[in-house]
């Protein structure tokens, strides 16, 4: 588990705000389990008091409720509780000087230092431009995020994956929870037992932490909603990490698996220790017990297609810059559609397939959430 606390100089601005951003970042990414996340002040001139109310409407206008809380000021123990101490300001590291023993770990840093904009976050007691501290807040936080994937397991790298299945047995894992893949890829080093991506947790294969482990063999099925069907007597067991969770038919109901925020009644969920480590041996063995298919096994994405390609993150793109810059001042590249929606699950809404399929060979194509499972097969 990662420990974050979020320090400002009276804890009713920045701080929370920092604070409930990214906890709702970590909800949105299926992520609360592996993070503590909290806020204080350097000063004790406002302990007790509630957020601002400024602050507070800023965060509502987003959806994000702040209720209940109140400053509290920092304290010595809590360089030893959170991993990281993370400053809106270079007044706050100076204050909180006292506090961390010069930082022999190395736990403190500044919020903006995350992000491609180094320097303090904007203080609205002073500025009274609460719009502009938002956009620093959530582009830290959001940083900060990411490192925390990046910084564990690389930067993603565009990667091939296939869509069939090997004989023998193996484990279908689904959600968002890349440690919780990573430990049951540590686990199943050497057993015999192959790992597939499902649904949302495809873009995992695109972290050269993850993607090392051989096991790591390909993508299990489509989209989410299409699980029930897909997994119909199913000769391996499934580990659902965050959302998506249908009610598991008959079938292969007792071969399904929880862990973290997901859970149903009559499935067994995995804990984790006080240290963060999960037994996942009930899966191996159930595993190798089922034995998988006893002959490779062909399966194909929405349309057809047998190879899905991920790991476009922004690093990745980024590198090329120059050269697609390059390419638009040459107008070899004259289109670039950002593919934000998913069509759903019902036949004929194929309304972005159809899209992707039709925009010119002088475009690019972005991707937003889960449209991208409607096409990713097709060879564009």
């Amino acid at each position: 588990m990662k420990k974050v606390l979020f320090v400002c100089h009276g804890n009713i601005c920045r701080s929370p705000m920092a604070e409930f951003v990214m906890k709702d970042l970590v909800e949105k990414a299926g992520l609360s389990a592996q993070f503590e996340i909290a806020s204080a002040a350097t000063s004790t001139e406002e302990i007790g008091n509630p957020v601002y109310p400024p602050a507070r409407r800023k965060l509502a206008e987003h959806g994000i409720s702040c209720a209940g809380k109140t400053a509290r000021q920092m304290t010595r123990r809590d360089y030893e509780t959170y991993d990281y101490l993370i400053a809106m300001d270079h007044n706050n590291l100076r204050n909180m000087a006292r506090f961390v023993w010069g930082d022999p770990e190395h736990k403190v840093s500044l919020l903006m230092d995350h992000t491609r904009r180094p320097g303090d976050v904007a203080d609205p007691w002073y500025t009274g431009d609460f719009e502009a501290t938002w956009q620093d807040v959530l582009e830290g936080c959001t940083a900060l995020l990411d490192a925390a994937n990046t910084g564990a397991f690389g930067d993603p790298t565009p990667t091939r994956v296939t869509t069939d299945i090997k004989k023998g047995p193996f484990i279908v894992v689904s959600g968002h929870d890349l440690e919780d893949l990573h430990q049951l890829l540590e686990q199943t080093s050497g057993t015999g037992v192959n790992v597939y991506t499902h649904s949302e947790m495809l873009p995992a294969h695109g972290y050269p932490g993850l993607n090392k482990y051989p096991q790591l063999a390909g993508n299990f099925g489509t989209a989410w909603q299409n699980q029930q069907k897909e997994f119909e007597n199913l000769p391996a067991p499934v580990l659902f990490t965050t959302n998506c969770l249908m009610p598991p038919r008959p079938s292969y109901a007792d071969r399904v698996y929880t862990t973290s925020v997901v859970g149903y009644e009559g499935m067994m969920h995995i804990t984790a220790d006080s240290q963060g480590h999960k037994d996942f041996s009930p899966l191996i063995r159930q595993a190798k017990a089922l034995g998988g298919y006893e002959h490779d096994h062909s399966m194909s994405g929405i349309n057809g297609g047998h190879m899905l390609t991920t790991g476009f993150a922004h690093a990745a793109v980024l590198a090329h810059a120059p050269a697609l810059i390059d390419a638009i001042k040459a107008r070899k590249v004259r289109h670039i559609f950002l593919i934000g929606g998913c069509d759903g699950a019902h036949p004929g809404r194929n309304y972005y397939t159809e899209l992707a399929k039709k925009v010119p060979m002088d475009s690019l194509i972005l991707t937003l959430a889960c449209g991208k499972y409607r096409f990713n097969d097709l060879d564009l």
